[in-house]
């Protein structure tokens, strides 16, 4: 059976001791690098995937998809976005700003996703 004396123990032991903050901030880093990474595989052919003659051209993805999904797309170039996305990953990486930085990178790789689905769907 519980006490409250037990559970008011185990709230303190969770949330309140001291604890070595080496792996967090390696997830922290391996997230930036996954960041980075897809960054990098999609900088080579933004044209194709962003581009307005891409493979999902700006005009079709107005018409069909821009009505009803969230994207900076809509106001900012998809090159500026992809590399916005790309420096909050660094960001991310390195540790300055990791709050701000991974919700920019979060903002940013729903936009990119949004903007063309088909990089998510093959």
């Amino acid at each position: 059976m519980f006490t409250l004396r037990s559970i008011l123990t185990l709230w303190n032991a969770v949330f309140f001791s001291s604890v070595d903050p080496t792996p967090i901030a390696l997830f922290r880093v391996a997230i930036g690098g996954l960041i980075l990474v897809n960054t990098g595989l999609l900088w080579p052919r933004r044209e194709l995937y962003f581009g307005t003659n891409g493979m999902l051209d700006l005009t079709t993805w107005r018409e069909r998809a821009a009505s009803h999904v969230f994207s900076l797309c809509k106001w900012i170039p998809p090159s500026v976005v992809l590399g916005v996305h790309g420096i909050a990953g660094g960001f991310v990486a390195v540790g300055w700003g990791t709050s701000i930085s991974l919700f920019i990178a979060w903002i940013t790789m729903i936009s990119i996703h949004n903007r063309n689905p088909a990089i998510l769907n093959s």
